[in-house]
């Protein structure tokens, strides 16, 4: 199915939140969702500097069938979030051991929606062995991918922003060696080592913001 819902709020901007299963081609079902019960928010471990800051929304709501939202994979689920017209998140939905008894409707549940940021630790970095000097932004690129999400990179390596073709003129110029990550020579380490040995050379954090990947 997919469910949407339009609700009041945040500084006068309606809040857009859309459910959609992958595959689905149907009408729109509505669902019901209290005031409030959206929260969309930034990862803080270990209070670091630098590195992945991976972004969750929770969702509270009242009505669903908890059986609708059993998967088996963490690309079934999507949410994306709208403030008017501007996307603010999207992400998948986690899994977790919650069973799912008998109960009388309606049912107040929460849904919790990753950006999937922290797949990336169990991720090998997606290289080939032979491949020498490559562009810093297609090495990033390539670990981002594996999240499932694909959303635009943004950097502000200096007072402007770099996006598009100004992206030559940034991190387009910084060449590695992917060859720098492999665990041996057939095994490579995760996506999210390769992202924060980057982005901590770079003093920089990447999280998800508007619609876009952002390297800050």
């Amino acid at each position: 199915l997919k469910y949407q819902n339009i609700t009041t709020s945040i500084e006068g901007d309606s809040v857009t939140v859309n459910l959609l299963k992958d595959g689905y081609s149907g009408g729109v079902t509505p669902f019901n969702m209290p005031l409030d019960a959206l929260r969309i928010e930034r990862s803080s471990t270990e209070q670091r500097l630098y590195g992945i800051f991976g972004t969750v929304a929770r969702i509270v709501t009242v009505g669903l069938d908890p059986a609708e939202f059993v998967v088996d994979a963490f690309t079934e689920w999507r949410c994306d979030v709208y403030v008017g017209a501007q996307l603010t998140f999207t992400g998948y939905i986690v899994l977790d051991d919650i069973t799912t008894e008998l109960r009388v409707q309606p049912v107040q549940m929460e849904l919790i929606f990753t950006d999937n940021l922290g797949l990336l630790s169990d991720t090998p970095a997606p290289f080939q062995i032979d491949v020498f000097f490559t562009p810093a932004i297609e090495i990033i690129s390539d670990c981002i991918n594996a999240t499932g999400l694909e959303l635009p990179i943004n950097t502000f390596l200096s007072i402007y922003p770099s996006t598009g073709d100004n992206l030559t003129g940034t991190l387009a110029q910084i060449k590695l060696i992917p060859r720098t990550w492999a665990s041996s020579l057939t095994e490579w380490k995760s996506c999210k080592e390769v992202l924060d040995d980057i982005l901590f050379a770079l003093r920089c954090r990447l999280y998800q913001h508007n619609g876009e990947w952002v390297i800050f």
